[in-house]
Formats: structure tokens, C-alpha cells, sequence
């Protein structure tokens, strides 16, 4: 189970994981984390996130967030849409988003990119990705992997199953059955 953002209510969804023996990972931007000042917060979610003001985790929500057995990843220093960007910007958004996710809190193993869709990304996104040292990369795609490869940009990502808490249980299981079933045997 895994979670975009840094939005502060993920604490939340951690303790209901928890209730039931799972924990998550946390993709993180670190330039946000820890922001109070809302000016910045507002820019940053309608800018960034294209969603209303919301407030995010602090370091400390972090390092309690490992502390109790989840894992953090990195989501880009400051959540760009990575297909538009230049080969150095994306150096940079990926590898000082790695480096400072590292200097606050050790290991970082995983990556998701922002908006999280195929078209959002590059082949050369996902090279800076494992280049920077990430051992996975995420996608927001819907999807079962299956042991086949061709090597494509979509057979090097992970694949992730949205669900909002809003929906009936029939309708996510609905969704992950579907994708389960075009997989294939």
C-alpha cells in the first residue's frame, strides 16, 4: 500500500495499515515537508498538486512513520511533471530529492513520479531514477505485473492500484479484478 505526497491525513491511513498487521510506503517531496506557512501551502497544492490547501507531514511525522515500521520513498524534490522537464532538471528533481530524503532520514529504496501516468514520464526520467540509486519506480497505473518482459518503459515500472477511501469496497476489489484478469494466466 502506498501514498503520494506527504498529505498530513496519510497518518491516518497508517494507523488503520497498523490495526491490520501492513504498513505502507510514503512517497515524499521533501521541499514540502515540514511547510506551515500558508501562502506556500496553497500555492504549493493548487500549483503542484492541483487540489485544494492541505496541510502535510513534518519530519517528525516521518521519523515516527518509520519508527513504526513503514518505509518512506522519494516523489521529486518538488512534484514537476517529469516529461516536460530537461535532461538536468531531472537530474536534479530525482537525485537531490534522493539525496535529501537520505540526509534526513537513511536509506530510501523507492521512487514514484508525480501524476504517476506513462505520459508523465520519459525513459530517461526512469534511468535518472535507478541512476540516482532508487532500487524501484512507481507508477499510478493500474495493472498486474506478470513474469513477462519486453523491456518497455511500462515493464520497468511498478504498476499501482488506486483506491479512495470514499468507495464502496465492491468497486475497488471491481477494479483490481479487472486488472488481475488482463494480465492474463
Amino acid at each position: 500500500v502506498s501514498f503520494d505526497d506527504g498529505v498530513h491525513n496519510t497518518l491516518a491511513a497508517a494507523r488503520i495499515l497498523e490495526e491490520f498487521g501492513m504498513r505502507g510506503c510514503f512517497f515524499l517531496c521533501p521541499s514540502i515537508v515540514g511547510e506551515k506557512d500558508p501562502a506556500k501551502l496553497e500555492r504549493f497544492c493548487v500549483e503542484r498538486l492541483q487540489f485544494v490547501p492541505a496541510n502535510f507531514l513534518d519530519w517528525d511525522d516521518v521519523e515516527n512513520l518509520l519508527a513504526r515500521g513503514h518505509e518512506i520513498g522519494g516523489h521529486t524534490v518538488s512534484h514537476v511533471r517529469m516529461a516536460t522537464l530537461s535532461e538536468q532538471t531531472i537530474d536534479d528533481e530525482v537525485g537531490l530529492c534522493r539525496e535529501l530524503l537520505q540526509k534526513r532520514i537513511g536509506a530510501v529504496r523507492h521512487f514514484a513520479w508525480p501524476f504517476g501516468r506513462f505520459t508523465d514520464v520519459t525513459a530517461r526520467t526512469v534511468d535518472a531514477v535507478y541512476q540516482a540509486g532508487f532500487e524501484t519506480c512507481a507508477s499510478a497505473e493500474r495493472g498486474c505485473h506478470t513474469v513477462a518482459h519486453s523491456g518497455a518503459l511500462r515493464d520497468l515500472c511498478l504498476r499501482r492500484e488506486t483506491i479512495v477511501a470514499g468507495w464502496p469496497v465492491r468497486h475497488s476489489l471491481f477494479l483490481m479484478a479487472r486488472s488481475i484478469k488482463a494480465a492474463g494466466p
